[in-house]
This record gives C-alpha cells, structure tokens and sequence, in this order.
C-alpha cells in the first residue's frame, strides 16, 4: 500500500511539473506549513484530537490567507496535499479532499463573530450546559485564533457539522451536544437528520411557573416541540394502543428520540387509588432531573380534559412513588397535534410540571409517492410464487431454511475506527485494571513490574493512568492489540533468580476479536456486537493471573529442587 502511494506521488508529481507554482515565496511558506506540521508531531500525545485540529485549524488558516494573496487560485490544494503526503507519508488527513474540508472548516468558524456569541450566550443555562459556556469563553478568547474547545469532538463529527448545519448557531449546539453526551458519529447523523436543533427546548410547557430552578431549565431543554416518530412507519388511522405497542417494540430507537437520561421503568405502568386502578402508558426516571416522568399518549388533537387527566397522574406519582431525594414529577403528553393558543390557557391553569408535544409517524409524502400500490404488490408476489417452483429455485429455498434455523448470532458490525476505540477502552483498559489489582501480592516479590501495551505485536508505550494508546496506533492498520505483565527481579531466587513476561492479546479480525496468549492460542472469540459484561470480563482476568500464579509456582517449585 506504501508502495503505491509513493507511486502515485511521483506520477502526480510528473503530471503537475508543467503547473508548479515556484519561487521562493511559494517554498519559504511550505518550509514553514512543514516546520508547523513538525511541531505539531512533538505536541504531547494525550491531545491528540485537540492538536490535530488546532493542526487543521492552522493549515485552514494558511491556505486560504495564501489563496487571498497569491494568485494562485484553487489548483494549490492538489499541489500542496501532494507534497505534504510525500514529505508526511505516514501521517493520513492530506488528500486533497480533506485539505478542502479543512479550508472550508476553518472559514466556517473563522466568521464567528461577537453576535454569534451573544446568541449562544443569551441561550445558555449555565447549571445545566457547563460546555456551552466554557465554549463561548474560549471563542470570546481566541477570536481568529483556534478555539480550543473545537478540540473536544473528532474530526469526523465536525465534517458532519459544519457540512450540514445551517448556521454558526446551530453548529454550536450540535458540538455542546455532542461533547455534553458523548455522541457517536452515527448518533449525531441521526440528529442532524431530524433536524434535533430545530425541535429541542421549544414544546408548549409550565416548567417556569411550577419547577425550581434549575429544575425548569433543565426541563424546558429537555421537552421537545415535536418527536420524529417515523421508524415506527405506521398508518394515519392507528389508535392509542397501537402506537404503545409500536413504541415498545422500537423502544431502542424511541429512548434515543427523547434523549439523554431517561430509563424506562414501564408501559401500562399500574397505580392504585382509593379503591380504582389506573394505568400509565409509559413511565420513565430521568437520572439528571432526579425525577419521574410520564408520558401519554394521544392520537388526536390535544383536548384540555387530557391534561386534567395527566396532572392527576402526576399527583398520584408523587404521593405514592417519590420519595423525598426525588424532584417533582413531570408529565408529557405527546398528542398527534396541539393548538398552540389551547395549549396555552390549558397550562395556566394547571400546578404540575407538563409539556405539551406533537408527534409524527407516518412516512413523509415525498417517500409515499415512491411506494408500490397494493395491486403492483400482488402481481410481484405472484411472481415470486412462480420463480420459486424451478428446481434451482427451490434449492434455494432450502438453503433459506437452513439459515433460518441458525440460532448463534449475527455478526451486526464490521471493524472500524469505533469499534476498534470500543475494544480498547471497555475491553483492554478493564483487563490491565482488573489483572494489576489481581496480581498486587505477587507483584510486590519483584524488584519492578512494567506493563507495556502492544500493538500490531510491538511495543506502544509503557502504560500509566494517563496513558492513551488512541495517541499511537493507526485504527485504519490496526489488526492486534494487548499488553505485557513485565515482572523483573525475583531476588529471593537468588542466583537461580528470574524474570517472568506474561502477554494478553485480542486480535481484531474483519466480524470477530479474539482474546488469547497468542496467536492460535485463542481464549475466547466474540463478534463484535457481543462486548465483554464485567462478570465476563473479571473470569478473563482470573484465567491471565491463573496463568502467571501457575508459572511462578512452577519455577519456585524448580528452585526448591
């Protein structure tokens, strides 16, 4: 692969001899992006994210200055990735493609203004969104300097950002968001695409008049003006029952819509009162607003009995469920639409907390007029039925049959970039943590004791708390990682005293790692959807430090000899 690039460094190179742009002006400020990219090599390891973009931040600086005052237009950026990539061959992120993402990047944010952090500012809750302002005070800070907190999110989620975020305000929100609740890149598509900052903190609510502060802010940030229920892909004429089971049956994907902090303690959750029961349609504890939160569910316009009827509910929570840590109750009802004025004299009359909220769950009318109608349905099915008796066709079938009867997983990922991050933080980090705990006794009969992580089988550092191999390996190269228990200096040994190496390894395969002593000596193989609990975890741990305590005792046992 090296090879090849090289290769085709050269032949660029060839290509562009009759376009260079020469002179010394042109190579004085190339020897100084270098020197800046140099540099930036040699910045601690454990800011990483945070020097790769202030990197980016420069370059994006540089090249649009140059561009400004040259007249060399836009055929630098081929020239300058070019020549980056052959003087930087194993750094990745200078293609052409990624030099103009990071030029556009750069001239995004360099337009923040003060108005744009007066904006911020006048919607900030300071208890609440901590990130926020520490991100207006380093933009207030920095001005066209690189704002050091654009260093909290990955590279790749800021290209999704600025790409599709309509305004600064709205890229701000998406990076608080994303640092606040440690979005993945494909969570953050999935808010952006529904359009999360148009929606969030904007519902018909009484949080100010009945909620403590910052209680009420939390709260208003928290209710949305309308849920994208789409997934549930349901018909117009769908009653209230219907739309519950929908919900539990995609209630992955129903929790991720509410947001953050919610845990669901039930559907139909039963009450009893005086003497009469009552059902709720869907009860949560949102862990932040240390609080019970219910939800109704209506399928027709919002009524103002249908508040009356969730204040009651969220009187009969208090009384009979919270307890005195628990903050108030609070109530949602989520109605297929509400009138904004309705909405408004409803609330003023009501002591608890609730929110108002529209939902929609049908397929958008650009995608319906892309569905078949039912007779074309029908005549396709009888296609199938036909297709299906020719002898070819009916051995596949079988073949349908027998995968059917599978019953040992699916392998739902292939590795990446997160799921290689993934393994290391919640499988090799807990490992060393659970294994040095383990081996503490043993380990104070040696004169010293290194743990050296590994990668690709070599050595990546030696590991301490603030140790992060993220800041060494390659994740697009990466096959293998691990580490080694280094125990030198069994002085009571002595002449006959020794050192003992022990190694753990997890091999990243395409659908599968596996966790062993070596290669071909495999413990255990997972797909990458099935990541280790802590029970599993601790009996890997226990198995490793079996494995030391057995070699030990073997080479003491020699020395008594």
């Amino acid at each position: 692969m090296l090879i090849y690039t090289f290769d085709w460094i050269i032949s660029m190179k060839k290509s562009m001899a009759s376009k260079r742009i020469t002179g010394l002006e042109y190579n004085h400020w190339l020897s100084q992006l270098k020197e800046k990219i140099r540099n930036s090599q040699l910045k601690a390891a454990l800011r990483v994210n945070s020097e790769l973009l202030s990197l980016y931040w420069d370059l994006g600086k540089a090249i649009t200055e140059k561009q400004a005052l040259a007249n060399w237009g836009d055929k630098i950026i081929p020239q300058l990735s070019v020549d980056l990539m052959s003087e930087f061959p194993e750094i990745k992120g200078f293609s052409s493609t990624n030099l103009k993402y990071i030029r556009k990047w750069y001239q995004y944010y360099a337009t923040i203004g003060q108005q744009a952090v007066d904006q911020l500012q006048n919607k900030m809750v300071n208890p609440i969104k901590p990130i926020g302002q520490q991100l207006v005070d380093q933009l207030q800070q920095h001005e066209n300097q690189f704002p050091v907190i654009l260093g909290i999110i990955p590279w790749g989620h800021h290209i999704q950002i600025f790409t599709k975020a309509a305004s600064i305000d709205e890229a701000l929100f998406y990076i608080q968001e994303t640092a606040t609740y440690n979005w993945s890149r494909a969570v953050l598509m999935h808010h952006l695409e529904s359009d999360l900052f148009q929606r969030k903190g904007k519902s018909q609510n009484n949080f100010q008049f009945t909620l403590p502060k910052p209680q009420s802010d939390l709260a208003n940030e928290l209710i949305k003006d309308k849920y994208n229920l789409e997934f549930l892909c349901l018909s117009e004429e769908i009653n209230e029952r219907g739309l519950e089971k929908a919900i539990l049956a995609n209630i992955k994907n129903f929790m991720l819509e509410l947001g953050a902090g919610f845990s669901f303690l039930g559907q139909q959750y039963h009450l009893e009162v005086g003497k009469k029961d009552y059902y709720l349609d869907l009860l949560f504890y949102h862990v932040r607003l240390h609080c019970y939160f219910v939800i109704e569910l209506k399928v027709i316009e919002f009524k103002p009995e249908h508040a009356g009827k969730l204040e009651f509910y969220i009187t009969a929570l208090d009384e009979l469920k919270k307890l005195p840590e628990d903050n108030p109750t609070i109530g949602l009802l989520l109605c297929k639409t509400v009138d904004k004025v309705t909405a408004e004299y409803t609330l003023r009359s009501k002591t608890k907390a609730m929110g108002l909220s529209e939902y929609n769950h049908s397929l958008p009318e650009e995608l319906k007029s892309e569905l078949p109608d039912v007779e074309s349905i029908k005549q396709e099915l009888k296609k199938e039925i036909i297709i299906l008796a020719t002898p070819v066709d009916q051995k596949l079938n079988k073949l349908k049959g027998l995968i059917q009867k599978l019953n040992i997983g699916k392998a739902e990922f292939q590795k990446n970039d997160e799921i290689t991050e993934k393994v290391i933080n919640e499988i090799e980090y807990p490992l060393i943590s659970l294994i040095d705990t383990k081996l503490s006794e043993i380990k104070s009969e040696f004169k010293s004791v290194k743990i050296e992580m590994l990668y690709n089988a070599q050595p990546a550092g030696q590991y301490h708390a603030d140790f992060n191999i993220m800041s060494v390996v390659k994740l697009e190269n990466i096959w293998m990682v691990g580490f080694e228990f280094m125990l030198s200096g069994f002085e009571k040994g002595g002449k006959k005293a020794f050192d003992a190496w022990y190694k753990l390894e997890i091999q990243l395969e395409k659908y599968k790692f596996i966790v062993g002593p070596e290669r071909g000596k495999a413990w255990d193989d997972r797909a990458y959807n099935e990541i280790y609990t802590k029970d599993e975890l601790d009996k890997i741990a226990a198995r490793f430090v079996e494995m030391v305590v057995d070699d030990i005792s073997e080479r003491i046992k020699n020395l008594l000899v």
